[in-house]
């Protein structure tokens, strides 16, 4: 087999283990795709590993054909190899198919799992927390810094691939991407991933929130949702939120340094719920926060605002709402005033 089809036949076992990373499932679906023969071949093997644990199930034309493949291999490398074989009676030659066959297939399959598993080929995972309160600065093994936000994590490998640079988000993160056109910079959230080149950007994807903000300051990046693997591009100035209970982006215009403004230690709110502005305050101030039911999205807010106290931030809150506070056993509660 030629150095192509040898790779894609790493990629066919890859799938049929489950392994294929976004990159990779592009590859082999772009392959597939090509030539009908490439969509034979897979299926091909596809078969043959299945049957792989169930050799009872092995039909005789499969085994003919897996056969005459892989007898032309080794025949090719190795030109004596059968010549014993073929005094044998044909029961027993038989036999010996379906155990060669299987042999094959299986050492392929052994293959792929070592370098998937091994752990000389496996990288070392870096995971960098930012605590409640606190925000923490990054610089990746290609130079590319990361400002984490308070209760955000990023997870990535102490040496990135040759192919692609990915990085895992949870929470939020400010981007400065070193630029690399022929190794892509990609951030994987829980429901998005967004692929760089190299660029200013800014990302939000706590888990308890029920959106994904994207938002470009310069550069280019595009994202990318998990569930419908379609892409939308943007263009500085950009932001595309992305709305997993509909699985909906909606790509706005705003202000995109203001996105980032939490590094400067601000507080900067577009038309921001209350609900909002209060899981920005628990992780900026490390506090639990009860907001009454009523004011949850009744109020909304547009503001910068820099303050590293907590009685500040509700003194201009409280300028501009009627609402009332209290502290309680290092809860905060916030009500509508009556």
């Amino acid at each position: 087999m030629n150095k192509e089809i040898e790779e894609k036949k790493y990629l066919i076992l890859k799938d049929l283990l489950g392994e294929l990373n976004t990159i990779e499932k592009q590859d082999l679906e772009q392959w597939l795709q090509a030539a009908e023969e490439n969509r034979a071949f897979y299926n091909e093997i596809e078969t043959i590993y299945k049957n792989a644990t169930h050799p009872e199930g092995i039909k005789k034309e499969i085994i003919e054909k897996a056969w005459t493949k892989l007898s032309g291999k080794i025949e090719g490398e190795y030109p004596n190899a059968f010549q014993a074989s073929r005094q044998k009676e044909n029961t027993f030659f038989s036999i010996w198919k379906v155990a060669a066959i299987l042999i094959f297939v299986i050492s392929i399959a052994s293959g792929v799992l070592y370098k998937l598993y091994s752990p000389l080929n496996r990288p070392e995972i870096v995971k960098v927390e930012s605590p409640m309160g606190a925000r923490t600065r990054v610089v990746l093994p290609d130079g590319s810094a990361v400002a984490l936000n308070s209760g955000s994590q990023l997870e990535y490998p102490a040496k990135f691939e040759k192919n692609e640079r990915r990085v895992k988000l949870t929470g939020e993160g400010f981007f400065e991407v070193t630029k690399n056109h022929s190794v892509p910079f990609i951030v994987e959230t829980s429901k998005l991933n967004v692929k760089v080149y190299g660029t200013k950007f800014n990302i939000c994807a706590y888990n308890n929130d029920p959106f994904i903000e994207t938002t470009l300051i310069s550069g280019s990046v595009s994202v990318t949702p998990k569930m419908s693997g379609k892409e939308s591009l943007l263009v500085p100035g950009e932001k595309a939120r992305y709305e997993s209970l509909n699985n909906q982006i909606i790509i706005s215009k705003v202000d995109a340094v203001s996105y980032s403004a939490w590094t400067e230690d601000e507080f900067c709110f577009d038309n921001a719920s209350f609900d909002l502005v209060v899981r920005k305050m628990e992780r900026r101030f490390n506090m639990k926060i009860i907001l009454a039911p009523e004011l949850s999205n009744k109020e909304h807010f547009t503001m910068t605002l820099k303050s590293d106290k907590i009685d500040k931030v509700l003194d201009i809150l409280k300028a501009t709402t009627p609402i009332s506070y209290k502290f309680k056993n290092d809860t905060l509660w916030i009500t509508a005033k009556r």
